[in-house]
């Protein structure tokens, strides 16, 4: 989870710098939050269900 955490900040940094690559950045910030989203619901899941 943190992983993807890391990475969508470091996308967004990036993508407010290479202007060029903007939208493709944008992309792969909202693909890691969904992931790191996903994996925060299975962790609470794991836990409720414990």
């Amino acid at each position: 989870m943190t992983f993807h955490r890391v990475n969508a900040r470091m996308y967004r940094e990036v993508s407010e710098v290479d202007r060029w690559h903007h939208h493709e950045l944008s992309y792969w910030v909202g693909f890691e939050e969904r992931k790191a989203e996903e994996i925060a619901a299975r962790i609470a899941t794991a836990r409720t269900s414990s």
